[in-house]
């Protein structure tokens, strides 16, 4: 059975990413159509015309995705557990091989933070940069 054949057989066991996409809640790239189970993806630029004039007369399962807006504004509280927890995050700030890389990252969470976009109160209770250690590996120093 094929992926457009099993989205018409049985539109339950599917989730509808059109609107998502549109709205940009998800990467223009994502399947339009995702089964459930993880065990399929549908683009519509890739299905046959028959599938195309099924779709309206089908129901599907629309994901609760959230706004990007919602998504972006974290609010203080990775901050505070920054400030409070340092050990907890990794600290790139010193080096960052790319600049659009977070300067913060959560070691547990993942969660990730960048300077540009922390609360004014931030700067001055972040702990001091410290330099990178550098860690010689299987090298002799040579001595003259």
């Amino acid at each position: 059975m094929t992926q457009s054949t099993d989205l018409l057989d049985d539109p339950k066991q599917w989730t509808d990413y059109r609107d998502s996409k549109r709205d940009g809640q998800v990467n223009p790239r994502f399947p339009d159509f995702k089964r459930k189970d993880g065990n399929g993806a549908l683009w519509l630029n890739n299905a046959p015309k028959c599938v195309l004039s099924r779709l309206e007369e089908l129901k599907f399962d629309v994901p609760a995705v959230k706004s990007k807006q919602a998504k972006d504004f974290k609010g203080d509280e990775p901050w505070n557990d920054l400030v409070n927890n340092p050990t907890k995050w990794w600290d790139n700030r010193i080096d960052k091989r790319n600049p659009k890389a977070p300067d913060f990252k959560h070691k547990e969470t993942g969660e990730v933070l960048w300077l540009n976009d922390s609360p004014s109160w931030v700067l001055s209770k972040l702990p001091p940069v410290k330099p990178k250690e550098s860690l010689e590996f299987g090298r002799k120093k040579l001595v003259s």
